[in-house]
């Protein structure tokens, strides 16, 4: 079984970098499992329709430092079940 240690950071790049689907297609997890963990480290995720606009301006994506209630990073491990789900 595949474990992959993803920070908050790293999580909130990618969740704004491409549509969650590619990135649970990457992590081999469901799209669902990745929404649940960012719910946990409280990433903040774009907007529905986000992916299906044509232009995407860059002062649209949040940054991390304003988000409250979390200070610093936090590594949460992801670990791949033969059904899809996530470990924690």
């Amino acid at each position: 079984m595949a474990k992959r240690e993803l920070s908050r950071e790293e999580l909130f790049a990618l969740v704004w970098e491409r549509p969650t689907s590619e990135i649970a297609k990457e992590l081999g997890i469901s799209d669902v499992a990745v929404g649940k963990l960012c719910e946990k480290l409280q990433v903040p995720k774009p907007p529905r329709g986000y992916w299906a606009r044509g232009s995407r301006p860059e002062a649209a994506t949040p940054s991390l430092e304003s988000i409250s209630g979390r200070a610093g990073s936090e590594t949460k491990r992801c670990a791949t079940s033969p059904h899809g789900g996530t470990f924690h």
